[in-house]
């Protein structure tokens, strides 16, 4: 009985132990880093989209131009996001 006990007391604590590292907040330094990268990503794709919009000729400008504007809204939600955490340190 006691060590059946003993077993699930350290199933216990190691159980919190991982607890506690999911529910800790993340590090700012990592969600910054993580935002910028994100914000790369989708700047890149809105220069590729666009390039590829140019050089068809320009067709399906109203598609273009609501696509467009999703992903730069992206960008810069981002951006924002990466200076705000910025400036809490």
């Amino acid at each position: 009985l006691v060590k059946e006990s003993r077993i699930k007391v350290n199933k216990y604590r190691e159980l919190d132990e991982k607890r506690n590292a999911l529910t800790r907040p993340p590090d700012v330094q990592d969600t910054i880093r993580e935002l910028n990268i994100a914000k790369r990503e989708v700047y890149q794709k809105s220069e590729e989209m666009a390039e590829c919009w140019v050089e068809s000729g320009g067709e399906g400008m109203i598609d273009f131009v609501k696509k467009f504007m999703e992903i730069r809204l992206q960008y810069h939600t981002r951006a924002a996001k990466a200076e705000r955490l910025g400036m809490t340190m």
